[in-house]
């Protein structure tokens, strides 16, 4: 099984972690995108088996650390 994994910060807490333990330990291709990172992007959707898509580190109840997350 292919799976892509689009994450959005390099950090372990800012991607798929126990997911993306998972797709390894089950022996599946995991293929891990870093959005701010790539130039290129992943390949085509249809390529894949499996997409999960992560946002960043932060939490909803984070404010004070990121006061954006208010709004």
């Amino acid at each position: 099984m292919r799976v892509l994994s689009l994450v959005h910060e390099p950090t372990s807490t800012g991607g798929g972690g126990l997911f993306e333990e998972v797709v390894v330990a089950r022996g599946d291709v995991l293929e891990r995108c870093v959005m701010p990172e790539t130039t290129t992007g992943p390949d085509a959707a249809e390529t894949y088996d499996a997409i999960m898509v992560f946002g960043g580190a932060m939490h909803p109840d984070q404010d004070a650390e990121h006061p954006w997350l208010a709004n």
